[in-house]
């Protein structure tokens, strides 16, 4: 999949594809390399046709390498706002990463962060989810990187604002009317015990739109290797009757079938699947038994 990142309307991110230069003329502005600078190599590529990209190249496994905004290009945000953050990253191999939104509150120390973690794979390179924006916040820094040795390829990052208005309330300033909803994303607030500890708790909400035939395909697969928890949701948005079921894999290349019978998911109906068997990476079959149908399928889970 080519990079989507100009056709996302209302992208927050300032240089998102990476096209301006900073006052050295050596790295896109508005971006800082952050984690795993004596450990890693980052360099802002430019290629034919005008398409940039910033690459990392990780040297070394567990250790983090990540590029960050800087605090002059912040987002500005309002608690329980949600939003859509995703980025196009390129990969010649399975690589794990992760988008993770910083949040800030204007005059504190105060530092919160929620982090979406992705399997990226060759043939692919779009990868988004849902945020929430917690209370007591003003604006968010995005960060995206890896901690596995290897190489990335990040050509585009947006942050835009999810207000489909068919199926969201909203007050005067775009903030979200929430009552008894919980929050997609749960956040835990530092402790300050002589410094400041941030305590964030695991949590994986992702999102993705797929079209179902008759031939057996996959959504995305998720590592859920730090997940006591988790769960698909499928929703079928079609009008023919869709069959889902539960892959396993310990390292993302054999699959075997989690032993449950296959779900039925008629049109317009939402079906929750979880798991029988733990295996580090899973994934969700879909298919049809005749025409084709959209499927809206959710992963969600919790450390």
């Amino acid at each position: 999949m080519e990079s989507m990142g100009c056709e996302f309307e209302n992208n927050q991110v300032f240089n998102h594809i990476f096209t301006f230069a900073d006052k050295t003329g050596e790295f896109p502005a508005g971006w800082q390399k952050y984690r795993g600078r004596t450990t890693a190599d980052f360099c802002w590529e430019r290629g034919n046709k005008e398409n940039y990209c910033v690459k990392i190249r990780n040297r070394v496994s567990r250790v983090p390498a990540s590029i960050f905004q800087e605090r002059s290009y912040k987002i500005p945000i309002y608690e329980k706002q949600v939003w859509e953050v995703g980025a196009a990253i390129n990969v010649d191999h399975v690589l794990s990463a992760t988008i993770r939104v910083h949040f800030f509150s204007q005059g504190s120390s105060r530092v919160l962060y929620t982090s979406l973690d992705f399997v990226l794979e060759p043939e692919r390179n779009f990868y988004c989810g849902i945020v929430t924006v917690p209370t007591g916040v003003d604006y968010a820094l995005i960060e995206i990187g890896t901690s596995e040795a290897g190489t990335l390829c990040i050509e585009d990052v947006f942050f835009t604002r999810v207000f489909p208005v068919d199926k969201y309330d909203m007050d005067a300033r775009g903030r979200l009317n929430i009552n008894n909803v919980e929050s997609v994303t749960r956040i835990l607030e530092p402790v300050d015990v002589n410094g400041i500890f941030e305590l964030v708790r695991p949590i994986r909400d992702f999102v993705e739109d797929v079209a179902a035939d008759t031939t057996d395909k996959y959504s995305t697969m998720q590592d859920v290797f730090h997940l006591v928890t988790y769960s698909f949701c499928v929703i079928n948005e079609g009008t023919t009757e869709s069959v889902v079921g539960i892959q396993l894999s310990p390292n993302g290349t054999n699959w075997v079938e989690d032993p449950i019978a296959d779900d039925h998911i008629d049109q317009g109906q939402m079906k929750i699947l979880v798991y029988n068997r733990f295996a580090r990476y899973v994934r969700l079959r879909y298919r049809t038994d005749s025409s084709s149908t959209s499927l809206r399928i959710y992963f969600q889970g919790q450390g």
